[in-house]
């Protein structure tokens, strides 16, 4: 075995295990039985990329593609030591090089995107990712990196992005600091508290530069929620029937379902949805039912949804006017009524179809409105049809 060839592998099996200094000393002395050794400058390189030593890792990959025009990984190799040194355009040309030698490299394209995002070229950015998204459509990196281009100009497409990152690997823990921040912007702080709490979860140990200002995040919403948890209507009209079961109480409780915002379990929702979404003929989207103690079907509706995630967790994916789960039932014939679950307590009540029909009869609602009941969807659940 040539000298100069033990003396490579030994700098591999260094660099694999972490010790930079007896790496550098190996490949430098393959170097010298071996100048050219177009593996031994670009291993180099790397080393003093990761050291910042930027000036000399450009040096060294000078000369390895002088060696070598075309050897695999050494243009995207100088254009991340270019990008390091502030020449994004000329990390850019050295991205653009690698892609046509070999156009399927997914780490390349997402350097192209950032890089390309960096210079304020959002169009050419986003069909970078895209391009990415095509090639491998499990890496999560492709859709948060298009969700951060997104955040300002369509925040619901950026939510989006970042739910199918966090559905191709939730262990990827940036995906639920820009989800969080998005849905707390929207107003959904019990959502975005719990996405806070899984970046934690997740991340464990591992250092990270958002770590604290997370903590903090969580620190505010929690102090927030505690705030607010007190505010449950419904589910106190709810105890108010169940300690005197008068006509008066219920009629109370109903006149506030119908005003109020529930949470309910939808069925038929595209992958990724998030904010506001209406029902179509061409996309219909359904509200789970389940069987209350006498067999009949019902739909089930969740009183007071930010506090009801606080005391029983997200046993629901969406919430919707407590009017048009009224009117769902009308239009559902095969559907006994509605279970009301109260956010405070094991409790609920049961509206029964004749009720909801009484209520249409009495003109105090149309229920062949042509209006589309909608939705508002603050994550993505395995949602299966209860009972």
């Amino acid at each position: 075995m040539k000298e100069w060839v033990e003396h490579f592998q030994s700098g591999v099996e260094a660099l694999k295990q972490g010790d930079l200094d007896q790496a550098e000393a190996h490949f430098r002395e393959t170097l010298c039985w071996d100048p050219t050794n177009t593996d031994a400058l670009f291993n180099l390189a790397a080393i003093c990329y990761l050291r910042q030593k930027f000036d000399s890792a450009l040096e060294l990959m000078e000369e390895c593609l002088t060696a070598d025009p075309a050897k695999p990984q050494a243009h995207y190799q100088r254009g991340l030591v270019r990008s390091a040194m502030g020449d994004l355009s000329g990390a850019l040309a050295d991205f653009d090089t690698e892609l046509q030698l070999h156009p399927h490299d997914l780490e390349v394209m997402l350097s192209r995107g950032v890089t390309l995002s960096k210079l304020g070229n959002t169009t050419d950015a986003l069909a970078s990712y895209e391009q990415a998204m095509r090639l491998t459509p499990e890496d999560p990196r492709s859709y948060h990196n298009r969700g951060l281009l997104r955040e300002e100009s369509d925040p619901d497409g950026a939510l989006s992005d970042f739910t199918d990152a966090i559905n191709c690997d939730p262990s990827y823990v940036d995906a639920y600091i820009c989800r969080g921040f998005l849905l707390g912007a929207k107003g959904g702080k019990q959502e975005a508290l719990a996405d806070f709490r899984a970046f934690l979860h997740y991340l464990g140990r591992r250092p990270h530069k958002s770590s604290e200002l997370v903590r903090s995040w969580i620190r505010e919403l929690e102090s927030e929620i505690s705030q607010t948890a007190s505010l449950t209507p419904l589910s106190d009209l709810m105890d108010i029937h169940f300690k005197s079961e008068t006509q008066d109480t219920f009629a109370d409780f109903l006149q506030a379902f119908r005003t109020a915002v529930v949470g309910v379990i939808a069925l038929g929702i595209p992958q990724g949805t998030m904010g506001d979404v209406t029902s179509m003929p061409e996309a219909p989207i359904s509200v789970a039912s389940s069987t209350d103690t006498n067999g009949h079907r019902v739909v089930l509706a969740f009183a007071d949804p930010g506090a009801f995630v606080q005391t029983f967790g997200a046993r629901f994916n969406a919430t919707m006017p407590g009017e048009d789960v009224l009117r769902t039932v009308v239009h559902n014939r095969a559907c006994y009524g509605i279970c009301v679950n109260s956010a405070k307590s094991e409790i609920s009540i049961i509206i029964d179809r004749q009720t909801v029909v009484s209520l249409f009869d009495a003109g105090k609602a149309s229920p062949t409105s042509t209006r589309r009941p909608w939705w508002k969807f603050f994550g993505k659940f395995l949602v299966s049809k209860p009972g």
